[in-house]
This record gives C-alpha cells, sequence and structure tokens, in this order.
C-alpha cells in the first residue's frame, strides 16, 4: 500500500451497495433503504494517523486559536494591552500559503473528488472508514456490482 499500513483483514460490505468504475478507481454508493444493492468484497488496512490524516492536528489547532482568542478578548475587556499573537481563522490564509498543521500527501493529493473518506458499512453491522464515491459522479458510469469487488473487475479486464 505505501503508507506504512498493514492488512488486518478481508470483509464484505453490508448488501446496500453498488460499485461503478470510474476508470482507474471505483467508486462504493450506499443505496437508500429498499432499494437494493449488493455486497462487496474489500480489505481492512490499519494505517498510522500520520500517515492518512491531519484531523486531530487540526482540530487541536483549531481548539487552540478559539480558546487563544476567547483569551485575547477577555483581557482587552479587563484593560490589558492588546498583543499580536492571534493569527485568525484557517481561511485567512493567503490560497498559496501551506497550511499550519502537517496534512498527509495521502488525504492533500491521494483523495480527490469525487471520492471520499466516509462509514462503510461491513455485514456484520459494524463500519469502517473506507473510500466511497459521490452519486453524481456515477452519471453514465459502468456499473460493476455484478463483480464481488473491484479486484475482480480488474482481473476480468486482463
Amino acid at each position: 500500500m505505501g503508507l506504512g499500513g498493514s492488512l488486518v483483514r478481508a470483509v464484505r460490505t453490508a448488501p446496500v451497495y453498488k460499485m461503478y468504475s470510474l476508470g482507474p478507481k471505483p467508486a462504493l454508493i450506499r443505496q437508500p433503504a429498499g432499494a437494493g444493492g449488493s455486497a462487496f468484497e474489500l480489505e481492512v488496512w490499519a494505517l498510522p494517523i500520520e500517515a492518512v490524516g491531519c484531523v486531530r492536528v487540526m482540530a487541536r489547532t483549531l481548539s487552540s486559536r478559539v480558546e487563544h482568542a476567547r483569551m485575547r478578548r477577555a483581557s482587552s475587556a479587563a484593560g490589558a494591552p492588546h498583543t499580536k499573537h492571534f493569527h485568525g481563522p484557517l481561511s485567512s490564509r493567503p490560497p498559496s500559503a501551506p497550511p499550519p498543521f502537517p496534512c498527509s500527501a495521502f488525504l492533500r493529493d491521494g483523495v480527490k473528488e469525487p471520492l471520499a473518506l466516509g462509514d462503510v458499512l461491513l455485514e456484520d453491522s459494524t463500519t469502517v472508514k473506507g473510500f466511497v464515491g459521490e452519486s453524481y459522479a456515477v452519471v453514465g458510469a459502468e456499473d460493476i456490482s455484478s463483480f464481488p469487488g473491484w479486484k475482480a473487475f480488474l482481473a476480468s479486464k486482463k
């Protein structure tokens, strides 16, 4: 996989999905209740947080900025001199500026729309985080739900 991960187990989704080919990647789309669907073979991988995300670091950064702003407002109300340590919300950065937290290249460069990370319901009724697709992207895409999974679809193309 290249992200320092290890295979945990092979699983199947609950039979509530359709799978579409978006060229080099599959899109797993959950179907509305009662609309039918299929179960697909998946792999669950354990990945180090450093390899896939920055959500916890970003949340900590935002939390500390909010706390800093609260403290600055409180000291201003008490008549303390204003200091310029607060850098404002993340959206105030110029678009070319790097984020103030370390995001992995995997999230920054590897997960692009119409794919996303989301909850995938498994046949044992548990959920795991995994790749899902946005429904707008599958309009006109090849429905490959007749295959047991992405690997089987790719094997059929050889």
